[in-house]
């Protein structure tokens, strides 16, 4: 019986924490650049709508959570308080769209390198991504 309770808590725990990261990169910098931006496929295969409320990490001062808009036929960047990942749905995060600006870099980030960052998300839970830094395509 402990077993079937045991087994019935970690399968309700999986479904409510389980978001997947994938592909995620970071586009290197231009020279003399302090800023870049982070991209990923964030997927939430749970029931219940997810939220991205920030990122951390070590690389840059300041992690923000970008949009890109067009605004009297220009096209601007804006930041997002949060993120909003449907239930069983994902948000591809990809330049000119959703997208994580990394602001004031800390570390220089060429081709080849990798950088971490935290994802914090509603429910709690904390995923640490390691992206590599590559070229825009």
């Amino acid at each position: 019986m402990k077993k079937i309770i045991a087994l019935t808590f970690f399968i309700i725990n999986l479904s409510v924490f389980s978001q997947v990261i994938e592909s995620p990169w970071v586009k290197a910098p231009l020279p003399g650049m302090k800023m870049t931006g982070g991209y990923m496929i964030i997927k939430n295969d749970t029931a219940k709508d997810l939220t991205l409320k920030k990122v951390t990490g070590e690389d840059c001062e300041a992690y923000e959570i970008h949009t890109h808009n067009k605004v009297n036929g220009v096209m601007k960047m804006r930041q997002v308080k949060e993120l909003v990942i449907k239930a069983h749905d994902s948000v591809t995060l990809k330049p000119k769209s959703f997208h994580i600006m990394m602001i004031q870099l800390t570390k220089k980030l060429s081709v080849g390198s990798h950088t971490k960052m935290t994802l914090h998300f509603s429910n709690g839970r904390e995923i640490q991504v390691s992206a590599p830094v590559r070229q825009m395509k």
